[in-house]
């Protein structure tokens, strides 16, 4: 596909190139170079038409590089998304196996908890018990 309004070839354009790896102000400046040196006569209407045809290419050149940047983007995202869904599936699957597996030290701590609350009951009972024989 090549758009012959643009000021860019849009199939030389690399989205990693342009948007990972610092190549927008490159891209940016081979534009700017392409209009900077261009004289309008502004006083004929050629000269009109061609200064208003060179600010729509710069225009269109724009929309290509941010399309370019959407579609770069939108994929980007559905790897991420894979990504994500990955994650959940392993802390999903993998939290209750841990806790699975941890489940014997789990049950000996509780009964040592209540063991521990049993013979700090019968502590307080027998300090209860000389109060009250005071």
């Amino acid at each position: 596909m090549s758009d012959e309004t643009a000021l860019i070839i849009i199939e030389k354009l690399n989205p990693v190139e342009i948007f990972q790896n610092g190549g927008m102000d490159k891209i940016l400046k081979e534009i700017e170079a392409k209009v900077e040196g261009i004289v309008f006569d502004v006083s004929t209407e050629e000269g009109r038409k061609e200064c208003i045809s060179t600010a729509y290419r710069v225009t269109r050149s724009k929309t290509v590089l941010d399309n370019l940047g959407k579609e770069y983007g939108s994929d980007l995202k559905k790897k991420l998304d894979a990504i994500n869904a990955d994650r959940r599936k392993a802390k999903n699957f993998l939290e209750p196996l841990a806790a699975k597996v941890r489940e014997p030290v789990t049950e000996w701590e509780a009964e040592q908890d209540r063991i521990r609350a049993m013979e700090e009951r019968k502590e307080k009972e027998k300090v209860l018990a000389r109060i009250d024989e005071l």
